[in-house]
């Protein structure tokens, strides 16, 4: 099924493209990108060789090495390698170009990046795949994250139209695997004041238990606090924070950078950009 052509939205399931580099160096991106599958979806592991005059039957043999080394930690993935002149050329032919027939990958996962001279091709990258109406996960963790089991995750709202939507889908499915079952998914959302609290407060209960969900939620008032403020108080001790990403723009380059600053007291963090061309609050209800 193409993009675009979810007849209903309820039949929606995601396709992971997991672009993690060399899975042995990355590993934390593969195990948290695992805990979304849980049958509910499919993933398919990606590397971008930048290697020059590369042959066919090596990219065959590391494709199969790859796979094996994936099975004996249990995950089981398919897997891509391709040659490219870089990993960001590479990245955006491997959205143009890979499926399994008709079913393309529908949101793109990859690592944040600390170098800060990759970031107008990082960002460039992010805006591709935008404008190919993928989703975009963007996971900065820990160097030590492990999959033990987690408690708390706070989801970050600003409505339920663009990332919102997608943000609790793709939370609901953490919740199903063995490290997150146990986890508090809390909705948190930032007011200007009371009276400001009492108009959205209604909408929010509504849409909480028009899912049947166990979410819990808060708001918070601003007060002279900033957001960036509130966040790095309010979820210090989350296990993962869910946080919107804003449409790519011209000036992407200084929002990401800006984002890097506000979010780097946060443990373990996914930015989540919802590029499909699907209403995802209709796959919630």
């Amino acid at each position: 099924m193409q993009l675009g052509e979810v007849s209903d939205p309820k039949n929606w399931r995601p396709h992971f493209l997991v672009l993690s580099g060399a899975p042995m160096n990355r590993w934390h991106l593969i195990a948290m990108a695992n805990s979304f599958v849980q049958e509910k979806a499919i993933m398919t592991v990606a590397t971008i060789l930048t290697e020059k005059d590369i042959h066919k039957k090596r990219l065959i043999e590391l494709e199969r090495h790859t796979r094996e080394f994936l099975s004996k930690k249990g995950i089981y993935s398919l897997v891509r390698i391709v040659p490219a002149a870089n990993p960001y050329i590479g990245a955006k032919t491997m959205v143009d170009h890979y499926g399994l027939g008709s079913l393309v990958p529908n949101t793109i996962i990859l690592g944040d990046t600390q170098e800060e001279s990759h970031l107008p091709d990082y960002c460039d990258m992010i805006n591709y795949f935008y404008r190919s109406q993928r989703n975009v996960m963007i996971f900065d963790m820990e160097d030590d994250y492990k999959a033990n089991p987690k408690q708390k995750i706070d989801l970050w709202w600003g409505g339920l139209k663009l990332n919102g939507a997608l943000m609790i889908v793709m939370a609901h499915l953490l919740q199903r695997s063995v490290q997150w079952s146990d986890a508090d998914l809390t909705i948190k959302m930032v007011v200007r004041n009371e009276a400001a609290k009492i108009r959205t407060e209604k909408n929010l209960v509504e849409m909480i238990e028009k899912m049947r969900s166990n979410a819990n939620y808060k708001f918070i008032i601003a007060g002279e606090r900033s957001f960036p403020e509130i966040l790095a108080e309010s979820s210090r001790q989350a296990d993962l924070v869910f946080l919107g990403l804003k449409e790519p723009d011209d000036e992407y380059v200084d929002y990401y950078k800006k984002l890097q600053a506000n979010t780097s007291s946060l443990k373990n963090k996914v930015f989540v950009l919802a590029g499909e061309d699907i209403s995802f609050e209709d796959v919630l209800f």
